[in-house]
């Protein structure tokens, strides 16, 4: 992924404030476990919270810092469930722009695909020689070798070259398919 995906991903509101919250959450949880667990438990100081209350929320759990005595349990219960949830949450939030992020690349390279294809079909109408309005195909007479153009007489065939060793010709129009409409890409 690359830096500015990074970045889209954390200028948005919603994910910023989780990560906070969830950050602030278990500062504050960890830090507040710590005077009911110094004296019984395993968990001494602040950093011990922090660490708790860390591998708490984001569910991984070693299991080397556990709360013993009862508001230990109780505060762990509540950051168990409020740290799970907002953690999935989170973890889905970003998954979404990512896949969100992804599908817009596709769109946006497609639509540089459709652009080079479009100017391809343009420039090859113009040199066979017609023209295009309004999805109607109009005879365009080209211009010899030499610069001249050859005029057609009334039956549309070309007249003769008008001196040796120059060509010139009439384009014949061709049914020009219609065109199918290009779907917009999706909105952020």
């Amino acid at each position: 992924m690359n830096n500015s995906a990074h970045h889209h991903l954390l200028r948005q509101r919603k994910i910023r404030f989780l990560f906070l919250s969830l950050f602030f959450l278990s500062l504050l949880l960890g830090l507040l476990i710590v005077p009911f667990e110094k004296d019984i438990g395993n968990i001494r100081t602040s950093f011990d919270g922090i660490w708790w209350a860390i591998t708490t929320v984001t569910t991984v759990g070693y299991g080397d810092k556990v709360p013993v005595t009862v508001e230990g349990k109780i505060i762990g219960s509540f950051l168990q469930v409020l740290g799970a949830f907002m953690f999935g949450i989170l973890v889905g939030m970003i998954g979404f722009m990512v896949s969100r992020s992804q599908e817009e690349f596709k769109w946006n390279r497609m639509f540089e695909r459709l652009d080079r294809i479009e100017g391809k079909i343009a420039e090859n109408t113009r040199r066979m020689g017609f023209l295009v309005k309004d999805g109607q195909v109009e005879q365009q007479v080209q211009v010899g070798r030499h610069g001249q153009s050859g005029q057609s007489d009334q039956s549309g065939k070309p007249s003769q070259p008008s001196q040796p060793g120059q060509s010139t010709r009439l384009a014949q129009p061709e049914p020009v398919p219609p065109t199918l409409p290009v779907p917009p890409p999706p909105q952020p």
